[in-house]
């Protein structure tokens, strides 16, 4: 597979990640298996690239085969992600409540220094 400058503008791919496509090799690249082996730590949102360049029967054969590990992340992870957001809950909620507290003042002040322009 050939991935283009041109299939990734029209895939909506960021400006970042053309710029660095074109920087590393050019207009285009040939991906092939021993490409991506190759690359596989480097900074490629593969996940991206599976749903946005790929064919519709290629898209649901990449679902099928990350299948087990998606799984095996999310059981290795579930448990720390679970304690995480126990933890950080507190502080969401206060700040929840920080910015609405702020925000509720701020509109007063707007609505007030608006009244004062109109009667100046």
């Amino acid at each position: 597979m050939i991935i283009t400058v041109e299939m990734l503008r029209k895939a909506g791919a960021c400006k970042p990640e053309i710029d660095r496509l074109v920087s590393l090799y050019g207009e285009h690249v040939d991906v092939t298996e021993a490409w991506v082996l190759e690359h596989a730590h480097d900074r490629v949102d593969w996940a991206w690239a599976a749903e946005n360049l790929l064919s519709e029967p290629a898209w649901r054969a990449y679902k099928e085969a990350i299948a087990p590990a998606q799984r095996a992340y999310w059981e290795a992870t579930e448990s720390a992600w679970r304690a995480y957001t126990e933890a950080t809950e507190p502080a969401r909620r206060a700040l929840g409540k920080a910015k609405a507290d702020a925000r509720r003042a701020f509109e007063e002040a707007c609505a007030v220094a608006f009244a004062r322009v109109l009667n100046a």
